[in-house]
Order: structure tokens, then C-alpha cells, then sequence
């Protein structure tokens, strides 16, 4: 069984899982996303906010579900935009096909994360189920959800996905677009201070060290500023989390 990782605030004592986004074992099948025509550098906005129309902030809990949770949250912001409500779909039903995905042999699927590239191929493959059918208990994290959840979610299967660069221009354009997207970010010691100073992340020294080995986490970005040099982040650690990334 993977060790747990934690992400330790010394200021509070609080404690949240890391090391719980994963590297794709395979190349992504997604199509590379390529910057629109509709937006060239001087014509991008200088600031977008998608955060309005956000489902609510959840709290993974004592599980390395952040991909899962990150990936709900997309695809809650999609159905909202479509039809205006509100709709919880099943995060531990994402996670645990990102890992099935993933799973170069029939290894046993246990809670130590999955990539991104897995759990949008499982989103491809299964679809996705709602939150009332499988719930978050996290003492199911690695049991599979039962035949009825794939019978219902095999009814909303995304098309594909589209992988950004790491590129200021073409996040940016996304996100104009009217589309937030999911990342994973190495986590630094200055990371924790997001609790406690309203929620912003600040870009760490260069000489500051990597928290805890390069453990990685990821999250949903849902907006930018321009004037202020931060992306808006929707984080899966509860509504105290709510972040920006300067």
C-alpha cells in the first residue's frame, strides 16, 4: 500500500493528502488544444472569473482523490452551463476508473492517486454517474461502484478532452473561451499559507525548497487577472481553499 502524504499547515495543524497526481503511464489520446482565432494577444480579456458558475467547493478528505474531484468539478461546471443547474456527479465513480485507466496490469487499485490523461479516458469510456448513486464515503475509495452506476453513467461519457500546454497564452485563451481547466502544480512549503492569508498562493522563491519530495496535487483553474498576475483556482480541500495562484 502507497504511504500517505500529507501537505501540513504549522501555523493551524491541519493536514491535507498530496502526492495524489499522478503522471499518465502512456501518452494521451486527447487532441492537442490549439489557441482560437477569436483571441489574439491584444484582444484577450484582462480578466476572467468563472468561479460564479461553479458548483460548490467539496472537501476530498482523507483521500488522494484531487484529480477526481477536479475532474467533477469540470464536468459539474459543463452541465451547468448547458442546462443552469446545479448537479453533483459522482467524484469517487471518476477517481476510481482514473486508476483502472491508468493500471498498466491488473494491479489492485488502492487510494494513491491517478493522472489526469486516466480519469478523462475513463470519463471517455465509462462516463460518469451521479453523486446520489455513488457516494463520497471514503471507506468505499477503492471498491467498485456497482454494475448500475456504469448502466447509468455509460449515458454521459464526455467525447474527448483537449491538452493544454504549459503556456500563459493558451491557458489564458481557454479560459476566455469560457472553459476552465485542470492542472497539477508541484507543491512548495509556501503552498500551506493559502489557509491562513485569504486564499492566495504565492509563486515561491527560487531557493525555496520542493515540499515533500515533488508531490504534486491538482486542481481546476476557473479564471485569471491580468493586472493582478494570479489564476483563480477551484481546490478540493473545502471552501477556505478557494484560490488564487499569483
Amino acid at each position: 500500500m502507497a504511504e500517505k502524504v500529507y501537505l501540513v499547515n504549522p501555523e493551524t495543524g491541519s493536514r491535507h493528502r498530496l502526492n495524489d497526481c499522478k503522471p499518465c503511464p502512456r501518452p494521451s489520446s486527447s487532441l492537442k488544444f490549439s489557441s482560437s482565432p477569436k483571441y489574439r494577444n491584444k484582444d484577450l480579456p484582462k480578466t476572467v472569473d468563472l468561479s460564479s458558475k461553479m458548483t460548490p467547493v467539496e472537501t476530498q478528505e482523507d483521500t488522494a482523490a484531487c484529480v477526481g474531484n477536479a475532474l467533477a468539478a469540470a464536468y459539474e461546471f459543463l452541465i451547468k452551463k448547458k442546462t443552469g443547474r446545479d448537479i453533483d456527479v459522482s467524484r469517487l465513480f471518476i477517481y476510481y476508473n482514473g486508476r483502472v485507466r491508468d493500471a498498466v496490469d491488473e494491479g489492485i487499485i488502492e487510494d494513491s492517486g491517478c493522472s489526469i490523461a486516466g480519469a478523462i479516458e475513463g470519463l471517455k469510456e465509462y462516463g460518469c454517474c451521479k453523486e446520489d448513486w455513488f457516494p463520497y464515503d471514503i471507506r468505499k475509495v477503492n471498491q467498485r461502484p456497482p454494475k448500475n452506476c456504469y448502466d447509468d453513467a455509460i449515458h454521459f461519457r464526455i467525447t474527448h478532452g483537449l491538452v493544454l500546454k504549459p503556456n500563459l497564452q493558451e491557458m489564458k485563451v481557454c479560459l476566455a473561451q469560457g472553459y476552465p481547466f485542470v492542472f497539477g502544480l508541484k507543491t512548495f512549503k509556501s503552498f500551506s499559507t493559502a489557509e491562513t492569508n485569504g486564499g492566495l498562493v504565492p509563486m515561491p522563491e527560487p531557493n525555496e525548497d520542493i515540499s515533500l519530495d515533488h508531490y504534486q496535487h491538482a486542481m481546476l483553474a476557473v479564471g485569471y487577472d491580468d493586472k493582478l498576475k494570479q489564476f483563480i483556482v477551484k481546490n478540493s480541500w473545502g471552501p477556505n481553499w478557494v484560490s488564487c495562484v499569483r
